[in-house]
């Protein structure tokens, strides 16, 4: 039941277009990312996916859209510059681009390594930055859209979770700060929080997990994140072909939300954080006013 009161049936609340789009969705080898590319190609429309390997499990490219995969290195600049024209030149142009490809970091911040902080952000946040630079100037030309893929953990800082939560704090505020660059240009801006979905997250080739403070940290849940995955994968509440299908659907509206929030879980922790600091506004207003001159 609580599933069904965060379910939103698009095509009821947005008008949608069923005219062909061309994406281009980065980390299509597994997860999330496949299952966009899955459901573009299922309504018809034309995708290149970006990998850095061949996946054991490639995305099924059979439908009535056209699918095609590109090997870019998120991390890497001039990887993302041929890869992103590569994909433009096979599709004719771009008109959706799904900033999927990431990876997870996690543990106490007393345990995690500065260069790790450093190796998360790469691939996060300025993985996302090469991509929106090099994917731009088509996007103007088409006046299309841009996905940003956060988390609930960019919204929401849980403990041992600081690395990971960091990288996606800042892909909430850069794509705030893309929405103000480009709204006049016609240009589309949307960043997508997941809560827990049944994909391939929690595999080890995602993520780094730091316990070495075991001994201090261990009896507490910020300390137990290798634990509590395990036991949550395979479990979560979120269907990713439903996700999938969800963002083809607003990639097709008109006027889609800024703010993608999906997933019961998601909403419901959002929102009690969203209800803590207005209270925490309302309580220190007057505080806050008596800094000024005067």
């Amino acid at each position: 039941a609580t599933t069904e009161i965060y379910t939103l049936s698009l095509h009821d609340a947005l008008p949608i277009s069923m005219g062909k789009l061309r994406w281009l969705i980065t980390g299509v080898s597994s997860g999330l990312g496949k299952a966009f590319m899955e459901a573009a190609i299922a309504r018809g429309d034309d995708v290149v996916g970006t990998i850095r390997r061949q996946p054991d499990d490639p995305p099924k490219m059979d439908g009535p859209g056209t699918g095609s995969l590109v090997t870019l290195d998120v991390s890497d600049p001039e990887s993302v510059a041929r890869g992103v024209e590569e994909a433009a030149q096979k599709l004719g142009g771009i008109d959706v681009v799904v900033n999927n490809a990431g990876a997870g970091m996690f543990g106490v911040i007393e345990s995690c390594p500065t260069d790790d902080y450093r190796k998360i952000m790469q691939v996060n946040f300025f993985g996302t930055i090469h991509v929106c630079q090099a994917a731009l100037p088509h996007l103007r030309k088409s006046r299309g859209k841009l996905v940003n893929l956060s988390s609930l953990a960019g919204f929401l800082g849980m403990g041992g979770t600081s690395a990971y939560s960091c990288s996606k704090s800042a892909v909430v505020a850069l794509s705030e700060s893309l929405r103000g660059d480009l709204e006049s240009l016609g240009v589309t801006v949307m960043v997508m929080a997941p809560g827990g979905f049944r994909s391939s997250f929690w595999s080890p080739q995602s993520n780094v997990i730091h316990e070495e403070l075991d001994e201090i940290y261990g009896a507490y849940p910020c300390g137990q994140i290798a634990e509590r995955s395990s036991q949550h994968t395979g479990n979560e509440m979120g269907d990713p072909g439903k996700l999938a299908e969800l963002l083809v659907d607003l990639a097709h509206s008109d006027n889609p939300p800024f703010y993608l929030v999906m997933g019961a879980d998601a909403m419901e922790l959002v929102e009690a954080k969203c209800d803590a600091v207005a209270a925490d506004l309302e309580a220190n207003a007057a505080i806050a006013k008596a800094t000024a001159y005067g």
